[in-house]
């Protein structure tokens, strides 16, 4: 099982390669790892704090995110004194701890054949990456529109950055993200979601499966990823395990302007 660390690796680089994707910005301190992307939604704009001075990190995203009229998201692997005094001065209640869940996959069990009516492709077009979006707003509850930023080539240019979309009957109602860090020998899934009235049939499992398979392909020792409550059990089952948390603190500006014109990055 690969280290914490390699974890977090793989967690920033999912949200490294959404900026990207995005057209957006990175930019990383010794205090921490700023994410922008654009889109008006604050778990789409993050300063990852690294715990060394949590709260300079903090106070120079606030600033940044401010400027920007952005909503934005604190994240710590571990809890911050510095995030919580900043979050009571503002009024804002602590999110849900995020579980942190891993996976051996060199002992992990075989996995549960894929439905027989889900074909699961990874996206090649930007036509594909279309039916992730508008999937990804049905299962999610977002505005397909607020991540239409990421219909962009860059969003399909990396081969360690995978979208994948489970499709029946040529539909698509289930998606997952797949990323690599071949250094660390990790493959992550993230923003794996289903459509409401498709729940329930294994979809969602099956979608994440096809991440951790591939990564595997290329070497990849540790799976991991972030449980919502939906989630938490099936992972369970999964054979994955908590090994950690997010703790997460959200922040919304008083306004927000839908896109952030690329000259004010």
């Amino acid at each position: 099982m690969s280290d914490m660390n390699s974890l977090h690796v793989n967690h920033q680089t999912f949200w490294r390669h959404m900026a990207r994707g995005t057209g957006g910005s990175v930019h990383e301190t010794v205090d921490g790892l700023r994410i922008f992307t654009g889109v008006v939604a604050a778990p789409f704009n993050q300063i990852h704090c690294h715990g060394t001075d949590d709260a300079a990190a903090i106070d120079q995203a606030a600033s940044y995110f401010g400027d920007r009229r952005m909503p934005w998201r604190i994240v710590c692997a571990a809890p911050s004194p510095s995030a919580h005094r900043y979050a009571e001065q503002h009024g804002v209640s602590q999110e849900p701890l995020y579980p942190i869940m891993a996976l051996d996959l060199t002992t992990a069990a075989p996995t549960l054949p894929c439905p027989a009516e889900l074909t699961v492709t990874a996206a090649v077009s930007i036509e594909d990456v279309r039916e992730f979006i508008d999937c990804a707003g049905a299962a999610f509850g977002h505005d397909p529109e607020l991540i239409e930023a990421m219909c962009r080539p860059q969003t399909l240019a990396d081969d360690d950055f995978r979208l994948y979309l489970g499709r029946v009957d040529g539909r698509c109602v289930a998606i997952s993200v797949g990323v690599g860090v071949r250094e660390h020998g990790t493959i992550g899934a993230y923003f794996v979601g289903v459509r409401p009235e498709a729940r329930g049939r294994g979809y969602g499992r099956a979608v994440t499966e096809r991440a951790l398979a591939d990564g595997a392909t290329w070497g990849a020792r540790t799976a991991v990823l972030q449980a919502t409550p939906a989630g938490y059990p099936v992972y369970l089952k999964m054979g994955f395990a908590q090994v950690g948390d997010y703790h997460l603190w959200d922040f919304a500006p008083a306004e927000s302007s839908q896109r952030i014109d690329s000259s004010s990055r």
